[in-house]
């Protein structure tokens, strides 16, 4: 029997699932890059093993009647289309890598086929094996189905027209159309589960670092960003911290409704006003803001300032505070926060609607 908290958690997880395509082409760009990335360990693998199998090939057998030229070809070309799919990062040139590198895998195998005693025979096991076995390491359609007719057209060159003089010429069709619908069948099974993870991951990283309320980033972001600033900027910027002035009389007397209508618009000036910098909802009726350091750190404050108090926000007047201090190259961010902090509730004693620069603690 299906336990509650399992029912729970399932629709939770179809919850995450909802999203079933892209949201621009941003974001396809960005799942196309990011499947490179998380195939390139698994196509390089399987490219290892196809290779290493067919070198064993050749080294054990080694017969005279071996076509030495595409031996080396092969041999040299697989190993160079290995290092091209794991050091490539851009999807068309990734594609492109694993093409060629399917392509020295079929001139090698064919070479080891037509030596056989029924060269014939190896035609259609190789192709299936090779067809079906590539479908998990190709990011998109396309580039499968082209790697796809190369390796078809390599393995069938010479041999197609014994092929159709057979007793089972018919069969032969048959089983190539198979096998080719069965790859590109699996590709786009492949494609479509990655994608599925990656629109579900997207999800998960929005609600772990995106405030539900105001879309802004949530605390946890802000401070991962806070974090990282000295690290790229150092010594650069500053922080402001930005507070809804009297906004417990508003929850009080208008409802916690009219609140979130509050606070979601003072999200959305304050977004406008620090794009394309980062800003986030701290908790309550409290947000940061994380200044580039070519931006005014005053003209930031009073146009902020200006920005709320003509919103008019569900009705009903609406101001902020802010307090704002640099980063110092030789200060923890504990410092900085703690400045910022002083300089908003210095803001807030002097009345409100207004801006503090914690190192001069001038009205901005």
């Amino acid at each position: 029997m299906v336990s509650g908290g399992t029912m729970h958690f399932s629709r939770r997880i179809e919850h995450l699932e909802r999203r079933n395509d892209f949201q621009d082409r941003a974001e396809q760009q960005l799942f196309r890059q990011v499947t490179v990335r998380d195939t390139r360990s698994l196509a390089t693998a399987i490219q290892g093993f196809g290779w290493t199998v067919w070198l064993v090939s050749v080294l054990v057998r080694h017969p005279p009647s071996l076509d030495m030229v595409t031996v080396l070809i092969a041999g040299l070309g697989m190993p160079a289309a290995m290092a091209l799919t794991w050091s490539t990062r851009g999807p068309v040139a990734n594609g492109l890598a694993r093409c060629l590198y399917i392509v020295f895998l079929t001139l090698g195998l064919k070479a080891d086929m037509l030596i056989t005693s029924a060269p014939i025979f190896w035609v259609l096991p190789l192709g299936a094996a090779i067809t079906v076995g590539m479908s998990p390491i190709y990011t998109g359609l396309v580039s499968y189905a082209l790697s796809a007719a190369a390796v078809w057209g390599i393995l069938l060159l010479g041999q197609f027209e014994a092929l159709l003089r057979t007793d089972d010429a018919d069969w032969v069709l048959l089983f190539l159309l198979s096998v080719m619908a069965l790859g590109v069948t699996l590709n786009l099974l492949f494609r479509h589960e990655r994608k599925r993870i990656f629109l579900s991951q997207r999800e998960l990283a929005r609600l772990a670092f995106r405030d539900g309320l105001t879309d802004l980033h949530n605390r946890r972001s802000f401070m991962l960003a806070v974090d990282e600033h000295p690290q790229h900027h150092p010594g650069r910027g500053h922080l402001v911290l930005v507070d809804v002035d009297d906004f417990k009389q508003v929850n009080d007397r208008h409802g916690h409704d009219t609140g979130d209508q509050v606070l979601t618009a003072v999200a959305q000036a304050i977004a406008r006003c620090a794009e394309p910098q980062v800003c986030g909802r701290l908790g309550g009726e409290e947000f940061g803001v994380l200044l580039s350091g070519t931006t005014d750190p005053a003209a930031f404050g009073r146009c902020l300032c200006e920005a709320v108090a003509g919103l008019g926000a569900a009705g009903l007047p609406t101001t902020v505070s802010a307090g704002i201090a640099p980063f110092r190259a030789d200060d923890p961010i504990s410092v900085t926060f703690r400045a910022a902090d002083e300089a908003l509730y210095r803001a807030k004693r002097q009345g409100k609607n207004r801006s503090l620069l914690a190192s001069a603690a001038a009205p901005g």
